[in-house]
């Protein structure tokens, strides 16, 4: 067998896939069998004519193709993003494409409620979700093109604008509940079907974009070298590297349109490639969107036997991350020899202030003319006025002063996160402290609905301490690198995230009012 041919067909990516689809194939046979009851399978594929044959045609088979579709677009998707940025942890979910796609489906949603889910069918949904894609793309690109889209740059950027389009999204969804609800179950990854459009719509853009990838395997592959040497062999750099993130960004937009927010399948897919063997590009090219494939299908078919008759109703894209999160926790110390670490500048001295005093009495009166409206400004039938009479102080000042305490703590926290970790971009967020102490209350308010405020604050605190001895223990081997904190960080925040997913997402009347306060409200305080 020639060099090449064993480069592309290792033997243990083939097995992995194997192994995945007979798992699949086994959970995905137990289902069919419940579905179909009485009926013929022959008949359902060709001509349904019972209930169970129906249930099958219109919505068991399709949701099966939906989820290799799905899989082998983010694996793709995955690959492509890794190669063109020369960055392991580059996939949809870590560089922002699909949160801005996911925000970009609610704002249309909002502003014209004829296109929602069900309205904003084929290719004004995909416009939609790609118009976001590419905004969030560019800001990504934007705020990292300084340090040269370096690794951990880019991550970082990434995870910044996921943050503040979910945050974004988040909030629409609460302020506009009623329209909405629908919306956040399918924004999460709910592979659910009801007839073949999906389906049709997906195939052939997966096809051409495969097709597309395999048009530019050969200087993709050269993107291994040096820029220096891929010019001197006559590569176009930028307009290579703009056409293949084109491809990526349209997958990935594509499928958030069509099922959701599915994360981890476009980051784990390609690094369990290459750790089971495919190390070149066209290896990767190959095996990356088949696992992608066999991993959604397994995680989708876990769902529907986990939650039963429920199982339309449990977003797949919640589980994708339960089970990636341990999956990538496990690559994290061996994916550190493939990090390419940005070029280390010299040390930037960070200018002092000469009159500390000062700036902190600036910044104190700036707060004091903020109070003047926040606790005084009101809004009545003829407009908006001061209103100096008190009535609403007493509801007031309560609120402004939790907010005032919640900035200062944050800031803090900030603080000594950034000042441990030698990372200027870290934070409560990105680290996942405030993922593990948000999993925690809810664990607390759901089993003890009576639980006093201090036992809500032991809760959390505890939550919080638990994920930062987690943290410390995943990247000691790592000696605490950035990018390895911050690749445990996210896959700590995404593990816990998707918990909380479940748990709103499960039908439990008091979900509605965990979303509102994990928005972080203070219409509640007193």
């Amino acid at each position: 067998m020639p060099v090449a041919e064993r480069s592309v067909c290792p033997v243990r990516p083939v097995v992995l896939v194997v192994v995945l689809a007979l798992c699949a194939a086994a959970l995905s046979a137990e289902s069919l069998l419940a579905r179909i009851g009485t009926g013929s399978l022959i008949q359902a594929l060709v001509r349904p004519g019972a209930m169970g044959e129906m249930v099958v045609h219109f919505s068991w088979l399709p949701r099966l193709l939906v989820s290799w579709l799905c899989g082998a677009a983010l694996g793709l998707s995955g690959v492509l993003m890794q190669q063109v940025l020369r960055n392991p942890l580059a996939s949809p979910t870590t560089l922002g494409v699909s949160a801005g796609a996911h925000l970009a489906l609610v704002v249309a949603t909002l502003a014209v409620p004829s296109l929602g889910v069900s309205g904003l069918a084929g290719f004004g949904r995909e416009a939609v979700a790609l118009a976001g894609s590419g905004i969030a793309a560019v800001l990504v690109f934007s705020l990292a093109w300084n340090k040269g889209l370096a690794p951990l740059a880019v991550v970082l950027a990434g995870m910044v604008v996921s943050l503040y389009f979910g945050a974004l999204g988040a909030t629409l969804v609460l302020f506009n509940q009623n329209y909405l609800a629908g919306l956040f179950i399918w924004g999460a990854g709910s592979l659910a079907q009801q007839d073949w459009g999906v389906v049709l719509h997906l195939a052939p853009l997966v096809a051409a974009a495969g097709l597309g990838a395999a048009l530019m395997v050969r200087p993709l592959a050269l993107l291994d070298l040096d820029e220096e040497g891929a010019r001197s062999l006559g590569v176009p750099l930028v307009g290579l590297r703009l056409g293949a993130l084109a491809v990526a960004v349209v997958l990935a937009a594509a499928v958030v349109s069509a099922v959701g927010v599915v994360g981890f399948i476009g980051l784990a897919a390609p690094a369990l490639a290459t750790l089971a063997g495919a190390r070149t590009f066209g290896a990767r090219l190959v095996w990356g969107p088949l696992i992608g494939a066999a991993l959604l299908w397994f995680a989708d078919q876990l769902v529907q036997l986990l939650a039963g008759l429920y199982g339309d109703l449990v977003p797949t894209g919640a589980l994708t991350a339960l089970f990636g999160t341990p999956l990538l926790l496990w690559l994290l110390p061996r994916l550190q020899r493939d990090v390419r670490p940005p070029r280390m500048a010299a040390p930037v001295l960070e200018p002092r202030l000469d009159r500390p005093g000062l700036a902190l009495g600036q910044v104190g009166v700036v707060l004091c003319v903020l109070l003047v409206p926040a606790l005084l400004l009101a809004h009545d039938a003829d407009g908006w006025s001061l209103d100096l009479s008190g009535d609403f102080l007493d509801w007031r000042w309560p609120r402004v002063a939790a907010a005032l305490a919640a900035g200062g703590l944050l800031a803090m926290a900030g603080t000594v996160t950034q000042r441990v970790t030698g990372n200027p971009m870290a934070s409560p967020e990105v680290l996942g402290l405030t993922s593990g102490a948000a999993l925690a209350l809810i664990v607390v308010v759901m089993a003890l609905p009576g639980a006093d405020r201090a036992t809500e604050m032991a809760a959390g605190a505890a939550g919080a301490a638990l994920t930062t001895f987690g943290l410390l223990a995943l990247t000691r081997r790592a000696a605490f690198a950035p990018d390895s904190i911050l690749l445990a960080g996210i896959a700590l925040g995404a593990l816990f995230d998707a918990l909380v997913v479940a748990v709103t997402a499960s039908g439990d009347p008091r979900a509605m009012t965990l979303l509102a306060w994990l928005a972080g409200s203070t219409a509640r305080v007193g």
